[in-house]
Protein backbone atom coordinates (compact mmCIF):
# COMPACT_ATOMS: atom_id res chain seq x y z
CA UNK A 1 0.00 0.00 0.00
CA UNK A 2 1.30 3.45 -0.84
CA UNK A 3 0.23 7.02 -1.44
CA UNK A 4 -2.71 9.00 -0.06
CA UNK A 5 -5.07 6.05 0.26
CA UNK A 6 -7.74 5.62 2.90
CA UNK A 7 -7.80 1.95 3.90
CA UNK A 8 -10.33 0.41 6.32
CA UNK A 9 -10.61 -3.21 7.40
CA UNK A 10 -13.71 -4.11 9.40
CA UNK A 11 -13.76 -6.77 12.10
CA UNK A 12 -11.46 -9.64 11.13
CA UNK A 13 -12.31 -12.98 12.73
CA UNK A 14 -9.61 -15.63 12.58
CA UNK A 15 -7.26 -17.58 14.83
CA UNK A 16 -3.97 -16.51 13.25
CA UNK A 17 -3.22 -13.55 11.03
CA UNK A 18 0.55 -13.03 11.10
CA UNK A 19 1.78 -9.58 10.01
CA UNK A 20 -0.05 -6.42 8.95
CA UNK A 21 2.26 -3.99 7.16
CA UNK A 22 1.02 -0.49 6.37
CA UNK A 23 4.40 1.24 6.38
CA UNK A 24 4.09 2.52 2.80
CA UNK A 25 0.81 4.35 3.24
CA UNK A 26 1.33 8.06 2.57
CA UNK A 27 1.10 10.75 5.24
CA UNK A 28 -2.18 12.11 3.89
CA UNK A 29 -3.86 8.71 4.04
CA UNK A 30 -5.67 6.89 6.83
CA UNK A 31 -5.42 3.27 7.91
CA UNK A 32 -7.95 1.54 10.18
CA UNK A 33 -8.04 -2.14 11.10
CA UNK A 34 -10.22 -4.04 13.59
CA UNK A 35 -8.35 -7.02 15.05
CA UNK A 36 -10.79 -7.62 17.91
CA UNK A 37 -11.78 -11.02 16.49
CA UNK A 38 -8.22 -12.32 15.99
CA UNK A 39 -7.28 -14.89 18.64
CA UNK A 40 -3.49 -15.08 18.42
CA UNK A 41 -0.96 -12.24 18.49
CA UNK A 42 -0.65 -10.05 15.40
CA UNK A 43 2.41 -8.03 14.41
CA UNK A 44 1.32 -4.62 13.10
CA UNK A 45 3.68 -2.18 11.39
CA UNK A 46 2.36 1.31 10.75
CA UNK A 47 3.56 4.17 8.57
CA UNK A 48 3.14 7.94 8.75
CA UNK A 49 -0.58 7.98 7.92
CA UNK A 50 -3.25 8.59 10.55
CA UNK A 51 -3.72 5.08 11.94
CA UNK A 52 -6.33 3.37 14.12
CA UNK A 53 -5.78 -0.18 15.35
CA UNK A 54 -8.48 -1.95 17.35
CA UNK A 55 -6.52 -4.40 19.49
CA UNK A 56 -6.84 -8.14 19.04
CA UNK A 57 -7.28 -10.85 21.67
CA UNK A 58 -3.60 -11.88 21.71
CA UNK A 59 -0.50 -10.03 22.86
CA UNK A 60 -0.09 -7.92 19.72
CA UNK A 61 3.13 -6.14 18.79
CA UNK A 62 2.32 -2.74 17.26
CA UNK A 63 5.20 -0.73 15.81
CA UNK A 64 4.49 2.91 15.08
CA UNK A 65 6.74 5.00 12.85
CA UNK A 66 9.38 6.79 14.91
CA UNK A 67 10.29 10.46 14.46
CA UNK A 68 6.79 11.50 13.37
CA UNK A 69 5.45 15.03 13.65
CA UNK A 70 1.92 16.30 14.07
CA UNK A 71 1.70 16.85 10.30
CA UNK A 72 2.45 13.17 9.75
CA UNK A 73 -0.67 11.95 11.52
CA UNK A 74 -1.34 10.46 14.91
CA UNK A 75 -1.85 6.83 15.89
CA UNK A 76 -4.78 5.54 17.93
CA UNK A 77 -4.74 2.13 19.62
CA UNK A 78 -8.26 1.20 20.71
CA UNK A 79 -9.37 -1.32 23.33
CA UNK A 80 -12.94 -2.59 23.34
CA UNK A 81 -12.87 -5.35 25.99
CA UNK A 82 -10.80 -6.36 28.99
CA UNK A 83 -10.17 -9.80 27.47
CA UNK A 84 -7.62 -8.46 25.01
CA UNK A 85 -3.99 -9.34 25.65
CA UNK A 86 -1.15 -7.04 26.64
CA UNK A 87 0.08 -5.26 23.53
CA UNK A 88 3.68 -4.12 23.13
CA UNK A 89 3.43 -0.67 21.53
CA UNK A 90 6.72 0.57 20.08
CA UNK A 91 7.48 4.22 19.19
CA UNK A 92 4.42 5.58 21.04
CA UNK A 93 4.72 9.38 21.16
CA UNK A 94 3.78 11.00 24.46
CA UNK A 95 2.31 14.49 24.38
CA UNK A 96 -0.64 16.21 22.72
CA UNK A 97 -1.65 16.16 19.06
CA UNK A 98 0.30 19.35 18.33
CA UNK A 99 3.51 17.51 19.22
CA UNK A 100 2.52 14.36 17.33
CA UNK A 101 1.12 12.56 20.35
CA UNK A 102 -0.59 9.17 20.04
CA UNK A 103 -3.64 7.88 21.91
CA UNK A 104 -4.79 4.90 23.92
CA UNK A 105 -8.54 4.74 23.34
CA UNK A 106 -11.00 2.97 25.63
CA UNK A 107 -14.30 2.21 23.94
CA UNK A 108 -17.61 3.16 25.55
CA UNK A 109 -18.78 0.24 27.64
CA UNK A 110 -15.21 -1.06 27.93
CA UNK A 111 -15.29 -3.99 30.33
CA UNK A 112 -12.05 -3.65 32.24
CA UNK A 113 -10.95 -5.53 35.33
CA UNK A 114 -14.32 -5.01 37.05
CA UNK A 115 -16.58 -3.23 34.59
CA UNK A 116 -16.41 0.21 32.97
CA UNK A 117 -13.93 2.96 33.79
CA UNK A 118 -15.06 4.99 36.80
CA UNK A 119 -14.75 8.75 36.97
CA UNK A 120 -15.80 9.88 40.44
CA UNK A 121 -19.25 8.36 41.00
CA UNK A 122 -20.01 7.58 37.36
CA UNK A 123 -18.88 5.31 34.52
CA UNK A 124 -17.01 7.03 31.69
CA UNK A 125 -18.76 7.50 28.34
CA UNK A 126 -17.52 8.80 25.00
CA UNK A 127 -18.45 12.30 26.23
CA UNK A 128 -16.22 12.05 29.31
CA UNK A 129 -13.21 14.37 29.30
CA UNK A 130 -10.03 12.60 30.34
CA UNK A 131 -8.28 14.08 33.37
CA UNK A 132 -4.99 12.67 34.64
CA UNK A 133 -3.29 12.78 38.03
CA UNK A 134 0.50 12.64 38.10
CA UNK A 135 1.76 10.95 41.27
CA UNK A 136 5.24 12.26 42.02
CA UNK A 137 5.75 10.68 45.42
CA UNK A 138 7.45 7.35 46.08
CA UNK A 139 5.58 6.82 49.35
CA UNK A 140 2.41 8.08 50.96
CA UNK A 141 -1.12 7.91 49.58
CA UNK A 142 -2.07 9.10 46.10
CA UNK A 143 -5.07 11.39 46.50
CA UNK A 144 -7.06 12.19 43.37
CA UNK A 145 -9.94 14.50 42.55
CA UNK A 146 -13.28 12.85 41.74
CA UNK A 147 -13.02 13.74 38.03
CA UNK A 148 -9.69 11.98 37.47
CA UNK A 149 -9.83 8.94 35.18
CA UNK A 150 -6.13 8.12 34.63
CA UNK A 151 -3.42 7.94 37.32
CA UNK A 152 0.22 8.24 36.24
CA UNK A 153 2.62 6.76 38.82
CA UNK A 154 5.97 8.29 37.94
CA UNK A 155 8.15 8.56 41.06
CA UNK A 156 8.86 4.88 41.58
CA UNK A 157 9.16 1.68 39.57
CA UNK A 158 7.78 -1.79 40.30
CA UNK A 159 9.31 -5.20 39.77
CA UNK A 160 5.97 -6.78 38.85
CA UNK A 161 2.28 -6.11 38.39
CA UNK A 162 1.65 -7.75 41.75
CA UNK A 163 4.00 -5.27 43.44
CA UNK A 164 2.18 -2.38 41.78
CA UNK A 165 -1.26 -3.61 42.88
CA UNK A 166 -0.02 -4.15 46.43
CA UNK A 167 1.36 -0.60 46.57
CA UNK A 168 -1.76 1.23 45.37
CA UNK A 169 -4.35 -0.95 47.15
CA UNK A 170 -5.73 -0.58 50.67
CA UNK A 171 -2.90 -0.12 53.16
CA UNK A 172 -0.24 0.04 50.45
CA UNK A 173 2.67 2.45 50.31
CA UNK A 174 0.90 4.42 47.53
CA UNK A 175 -2.73 3.78 48.44
CA UNK A 176 -5.06 5.48 45.93
CA UNK A 177 -7.96 7.38 47.44
CA UNK A 178 -10.33 10.22 46.62
CA UNK A 179 -9.78 13.72 47.89
CA UNK A 180 -11.79 14.70 50.95
CA UNK A 181 -15.36 15.38 49.90
CA UNK A 182 -14.95 13.39 46.71
CA UNK A 183 -18.07 11.66 45.42
CA UNK A 184 -18.60 7.98 46.14
CA UNK A 185 -17.30 5.61 43.51
CA UNK A 186 -19.44 3.08 41.75
CA UNK A 187 -18.01 -0.38 41.07
CA UNK A 188 -15.81 -0.47 38.00
CA UNK A 189 -12.19 -0.09 36.95
CA UNK A 190 -9.61 2.63 37.34
CA UNK A 191 -6.73 3.27 34.93
CA UNK A 192 -3.23 3.20 36.44
CA UNK A 193 -0.11 3.77 34.35
CA UNK A 194 3.08 2.56 36.02
CA UNK A 195 6.65 1.67 35.10
CA UNK A 196 9.23 -1.06 35.64
CA UNK A 197 11.97 1.53 35.12
CA UNK A 198 12.12 1.01 31.34
CA UNK A 199 8.59 0.95 29.94
CA UNK A 200 5.13 2.12 30.97
CA UNK A 201 2.21 -0.23 31.48
CA UNK A 202 -1.47 0.70 31.16
CA UNK A 203 -3.40 -1.35 33.72
CA UNK A 204 -7.03 -1.41 34.83
CA UNK A 205 -7.71 -2.26 38.46
CA UNK A 206 -11.02 -3.16 40.06
CA UNK A 207 -12.34 -0.18 42.02
CA UNK A 208 -14.34 -0.38 45.23
CA UNK A 209 -18.01 0.60 45.11
CA UNK A 210 -18.99 3.30 47.59
CA UNK A 211 -15.48 4.68 48.16
CA UNK A 212 -15.59 8.36 49.07
CA UNK A 213 -13.58 11.00 50.85
CA UNK A 214 -10.26 9.46 51.78
CA UNK A 215 -11.37 5.82 51.41
CA UNK A 216 -9.10 3.60 49.35
CA UNK A 217 -10.35 2.95 45.82
CA UNK A 218 -8.50 -0.33 45.24
CA UNK A 219 -8.94 -3.45 47.36
CA UNK A 220 -6.05 -5.79 48.12
CA UNK A 221 -6.16 -8.65 45.65
CA UNK A 222 -8.15 -6.52 43.23
CA UNK A 223 -8.90 -7.83 39.74
CA UNK A 224 -6.36 -6.39 37.33
CA UNK A 225 -5.70 -6.46 33.59
CA UNK A 226 -2.82 -4.83 31.72
CA UNK A 227 -3.74 -3.83 28.18
CA UNK A 228 -0.59 -2.10 26.90
CA UNK A 229 3.16 -1.85 27.34
CA UNK A 230 4.52 1.46 26.01
CA UNK A 231 8.14 0.71 25.19
CA UNK A 232 10.62 3.35 26.34
CA UNK A 233 7.93 5.72 27.65
CA UNK A 234 7.85 7.09 31.20
CA UNK A 235 4.47 7.75 32.88
CA UNK A 236 5.49 11.35 33.56
CA UNK A 237 5.79 12.06 29.83
CA UNK A 238 2.15 11.20 29.20
CA UNK A 239 -0.66 13.76 29.24
CA UNK A 240 -4.46 13.62 29.13
CA UNK A 241 -4.39 13.89 25.33
CA UNK A 242 -2.71 10.47 25.18
CA UNK A 243 -5.97 8.88 26.37
CA UNK A 244 -9.54 9.08 25.16
CA UNK A 245 -12.97 7.51 25.70
CA UNK A 246 -14.64 6.73 22.39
Amino acid sequence: MSGALDVTFGTITTTTMGEVNATNLGASGTFTIDLSGVTNAVEVKLGVATNTVISGIGNDVITLTGGRTAAAGNDNIRYSTGTQGTDNIINFIAGNAASGGDQIELATGFAGASGGIIVGSAIATDATTVAVALATTASGSITIASGVSVILVNATSFASTAAMVSAVATGGSLEINLAAGGGGATAGSIVVVWTDGNDSYVSLLGATAGASGTNALIENGSAMVTIAQLSGVTPGALVAANFDFV
